[in-house]
């Protein structure tokens, strides 16, 4: 797997790396001092808040979202001119967005996460171009034991490993539980528990065609500071916590301009937030009109 640090990489290199592998580390983005302020600053906003709502999001993780209403430890991030160059040319177009900005904090003992797809959650045929690229920060040192990112090597759309039996539906099926009520997102309700059932024959369902094509993951291990970047068609879950202590990162997906956003930013970012942040940063965030392009 290919390593690069962030004083000397390139362009090129990073979509090498994405095009036959699916995913490739950049280190050094953050120094040490700043992915733990970083850390230190979305952990006190997360202190107190629920765990996940299903076994997608993990029962004993941490999920903060709207996450450019709630600091600004990422716009810098977010609006590197290196990393905006490598989403447009993997998505092939200038207008793209932020999809999902999300800090997720996996707590120990939470198990591995069902294998998926971040673009399984639109009904697109397969293969199809490019329409999601994502990126996971590491805030902690990401560990052989702690949490650290699991993904499937070369089974992104036109990787050697992609052409195994895998149906998105099934792990995307319900991300969500249907009842959104404050009461009914901190509890396991029935609904809930059939939709927890569904992740179950998914994960299963998933397991055996990844078994059947043997692929076999490898582990996002990564000093904090780093961030990995990877196809939104590679398979991909989080790994289980073995340890006592939680495992924190941050996710900024993006997608292509005619795609809808996972999150509404122009209702999760107050307007007077909105107001204040650079120009780019705004239009990722949905203030900028995608072209008509042929």
């Amino acid at each position: 797997m290919a390593r690069f640090e962030a004083s000397c990489v390139t362009v090129d290199q990073i979509m090498a790396e994405l095009d036959s592998n699916g995913y490739c580390f950049v280190h050094g983005v953050l120094s040490e001092a700043e992915a733990i302020a970083t850390r230190d600053e979305l952990r006190a906003i997360l202190n107190g808040g629920p765990t996940g709502r299903n076994a997608f999001e993990g029962y004993k993780t941490k999920r903060m979202y709207g996450l450019f209403a709630k600091t600004r430890r990422f716009d810098r991030l977010a609006t590197m001119p290196l990393l905006l160059d490598v989403i447009g040319k993997t998505l092939k177009t200038e207008f793209f967005n932020l999809s999902a900005p999300t800090g997720i904090d996996i707590g120990p003992n939470e198990r591995t996460q069902i294998p998926h797809r971040d673009d399984g959650k639109y009904p697109l045929p397969i293969p199809h171009q490019e329409v999601v690229i994502n990126t996971m920060w590491a805030l902690d040192d990401f560990t052989e034991y702690n949490g650290a990112t699991l993904v499937w090597p070369e089974t992104q759309i036109g990787g050697k490993s992609s052409k195994f039996k895998f149906t998105p539906t099934e792990t995307h099926s319900a991300v969500l539980t249907p009842d959104r009520s404050i009461e009914n997102r901190r509890t396991r309700s029935a609904e809930s528990e059939a939709i927890n059932s569904k992740f179950v024959s998914g994960f299963e369902a998933v397991h055996q065609s990844i078994q059947d094509a043997g692929v076999k993951p490898i582990k996002a291990i990564m000093p904090k500071g780093s961030v990995m970047i990877y196809k939104g068609s590679l398979l991909h879950g989080g790994g289980a916590n073995e340890t006592s202590t939680p495992r924190l990162g941050v996710i900024l997906e993006y997608c292509a301009g005619w795609l809808r956003p996972q999150e509404n930013h122009l209702l999760a970012v107050p307007r007077e937030t909105a107001a204040l942040l650079n120009p780019d940063l705004q239009d990722l965030l949905g203030c900028k009109c995608c072209q008509l392009q042929r």
